[in-house]
């Protein structure tokens, strides 16, 4: 053969579609036991439930040096996790429209200067005439996050039909005023897609980009009878050690059509097929498929999306419906790419490191997606650039102990809590949400687990005691000295007279058993419901509500409690009872003193130009609740961080307003109790909300199962 031929054979060798080979890490210089130890977290959070099961794919050099699975592919029939799995990819749906959007972009078939509305009529209207192909790309466009939530799904047949939706419910923020993460943008690219190209979504990806990648293992609705069902994964919502399965593989479809904002299906395999199309500047074997402008276009760093990353000194940004991390010493490299999903998929692409990473779970939002991250730069980004890390310093259970405590925030008249939860160092903001703190190699310095950029340094007074702490973030440093007893503030039993006259909660006993019917609506995620409460004393609960067509019970007895839905009957973990409690509809009247472990007066406050108090309260179970108390005793407003099916610890504040008597006696008329709530969730995506008491019966009589687990009838 001669030399002008074997180089010929070579090129077309080297410009063939990868494979993806299995090959022996130190082929591609990467030590095994690197490998071991990125494993072995993972499998460390199968075994302490933090993820149900996983699947875990290093390439490197286009040839695989780990593929594994970990864990439950279906958890209940002890299906184990095998390499091939189909997962459910979420977001990272995104990424491949986007890619379709930049094919159209390269043939001149759209712009990124065109207003949609040149192309979809639902569009041209006043408030949407503006946006443009550009905006949506970009999460600019001014779009909400979802016009799905609260929508019976039943009712949108097509992806132009979410669109309409879009289009008619208009932005929330003026187009190309910032970054808004939007689900709604990334649908009306693909009602766009098929607008301009006259085919489906579906069949125009797997035309222009499934085939020609080799990527046989992805579906955009999946069927009951789709052959990828034998490898589906089961999918989880919930939280570590109470995981619960809403989607199994002899479910209907999640969607009834595919959703551009997250409704492929597909395999790790597959998807670092996609990912290689990218690392290969829009190649794939001989075939261009993107131009290298449309390559440099997505991934040219333009948002910054102030998401948590475990990759220290590395900063999340966003260029077109792809995920970059830059250095922010040079912010216009990225140093990685790549999506993620909130069923608990992540894939990275380290272009300089010749690496793909994916790590795929099927838990909806596990906080382990972002932990990967420090440990994949742990365990083998480092080692691969020669880096060596100083390990964290080791605190016993008593050192950690020594930093627990309240701590004060002068400007916004806040306090935060440091304490110990499942021998770790937490931080809690009331009504906001907690942390985990992790050491870091300076002693008395911890930063937030989940957002590295987060750093605490504890300072110790004369004595060796901490007496503060200093939280700092890019540069902004802000010191919050630790709350000591003050002889200023009244304490527990006082304030408890005060409320005693303002809510007369020595009459709560002679309510006896009560009813409260009451309303509450939901604006941001279109749910509004009706809700029936069953009450003896304040253990005894039992709570019926129904919203959006769907129905649940909670119930509260003693120290246990359940939840029974469409699904079936579960028991309650310590932090839902204690979620439940907050939610008792006589708590905001009752002698405190006696429904609490634990109760203690923070600080003096002034809430609208008059004085007020924040009470710290312990539950039996779950976090603390603050209150916000006037100074007359009246409570005027709540603060809790409870936990939320499939969104984790989100922080609530309620405030309490028409006040009215309930029975008769006390000195007041009766127990008085607030007719009116309202409030706001710590995340935009739930944003504010309104409840309402209808009607308060008491003296009720209580059937015999009115506090047992499952359906009754009595709270109807």
């Amino acid at each position: 053969m001669s030399a002008l031929a074997l180089a010929l054979v070579l090129l077309a060798q080297e410009r063939a579609l990868p494979t993806f080979e299995p090959a022996e890490p130190a082929s591609v210089g990467i030590e095994r036991a690197w490998l071991d130890a990125l494993g072995g977290v993972v499998e460390g959070w199968v075994d302490e439930q933090r993820i149900v099961g996983a699947e875990l794919l290093v390439i490197r050099d286009d040839r695989t040096v780990l593929h594994a699975g970990y864990g439950w592919r279906h958890r209940e029939e002890e299906v184990p996790m095998t390499p091939g799995g189909v997962f459910c990819l979420r977001s990272m749906t995104k990424a491949v429209v986007g890619t379709a959007v930049q094919i159209l972009i390269d043939e001149e078939k759209l712009a990124r200067e065109d207003a949609v509305a040149k192309h979809m009529e639902a569009f041209d209207g006043e408030a949407t005439r503006t946006i443009t192909v550009g905006q949506l790309l970009t999460h600019t466009g001014g779009l909400t996050l979802s016009s799905l939530l609260g929508q019976d799904l039943a009712s949108v047949k097509s992806e132009a039909g979410v669109a309409a939706l879009t289009a008619l419910r208009g932005p929330e923020f003026p187009p190309g005023s910032g970054f808004h993460y939007s689900d709604d943008g990334a649908d009306t690219l693909g009602a766009l897609v098929e607008e301009v190209s006259g085919t489906s979504l579906e069949a125009f990806l797997c035309a222009r980009l499934f085939e020609p990648l080799g990527m046989h293992d992805m579906a955009g609705v999946m069927t009951l009878d789709h052959p990828l069902r034998a490898r589906l994964c089961s999918a989880y919502g919930g939280g570590p050690g109470a995981w619960t399965r809403f989607f199994g593989p002899k479910d209907a479809p999640l969607f009834p059509f595919l959703l551009a904002s997250q409704g492929l299906y597909g395999t790790a395999l597959d998807y670092a097929r996609f990912l290689h199309l990218w690392k290969e500047h829009g190649l794939a074997g001989r075939e261009r498929l993107l131009s290298t402008d449309a390559v440099e276009r997505a991934l040219a760093p333009r948002n910054s999306v102030g998401m948590p990353t475990g990759f220290a000194g590395l900063e999340p940004r966003y260029g077109e419906l792809m995920m970059l991390w830059v250095d922010p010493a040079k912010p216009d490299e990225p140093v990685a790419f790549g999506h993620g999903g909130s069923d608990g998929t992540m894939a990275w692409v380290f272009p300089a490191l010749d690496l793909m990473v994916l790590y795929f779970t099927q838990s909806r939002n596990t906080t382990t997606l972002i932990e990967f991250e420090g440990a994949l730069q742990r365990c083998l980004l480092d080692p691969l650039r020669g880096r060596t890390s100083v390990g964290p310093v080791a605190y016993g259970p008593d050192e950690l102990a020594a930093f627990t405590g309240l701590f004060w925030e002068a400007d916004d008249q806040e306090y935060q809590a440091a304490l110990l939860r499942e021998g770790a160092l937490w931080l809690e903001l009331p009504g906001k949400t907690v942390v985990e703190l992790a050491p870091t190699a300076e002693r008395d310095v911890f930063q937030f687990r989940l957002s590295p950029e987060y750093r605490i340094e504890f300072e110790r007074g004369p004595e060796g005691a901490v007496i503060a702490f200093t939280g700092e973030r890019r540069g902004v440093r802000e010191r919050m000295p630790r709350i000591v007893a003050s002889a200023d503030l009244p304490d527990a039993d006082e304030l408890m007279a005060r409320k005693k006259s303002a809510c007369d909660w020595d009459a709560v006993a002679a309510l006896g058993p009560v009813r409260v019917r009451s309303s509450f609506e939901m604006p941001a995620v279109k749910v509004s419901g009706t809700s029936v409460t069953l009450a003896d004393g304040l253990e005894r609960l039992r709570s019926v509500n129904e919203y959006g067509g769907l129905r649940e019970e909670l119930v509260l007895d003693g120290p246990r409690g359940w939840s029974t839905s469409p699904e079936g009957t579960e028991e309650l973990s310590a932090a839902r009872r204690g979620d439940l409690f907050a939610e008792h509809p006589l708590l905001v009247a009752a002698d405190w003193r006696a429904a609490y472990r634990k109760l203690t007066v923070v600080a003096r406050i002034e809430r609208g130009g008059e004085p007020a108090y924040l009470v710290r309260a312990q539950p039996a179970d779950g976090h603390a609740h603050t209150w916000i108390v006037a100074e007359s005793g009246l409570p005027l407003a709540q603060l809790t961080i409870p936990v939320l099916p499939g969104m984790g610890e989100v922080g609530c504040t309620t405030e309490f307003g028409d006040w009215r008597p309930v029975g008769e006696g006390g000195e007041s008329g009766g127990v008085r109790l607030p007719f009116e709530r309202s409030g706001r969730y710590a995340s935009r995506i739930l944003g504010v909300f309104t409840a309402r008491l209808d009607a308060v019966e008491t003296h009720v009589e209580l059937p015999e199962d009115a506090f047992s687990a499952g359906l009754s009838p009595g709270a109807r």
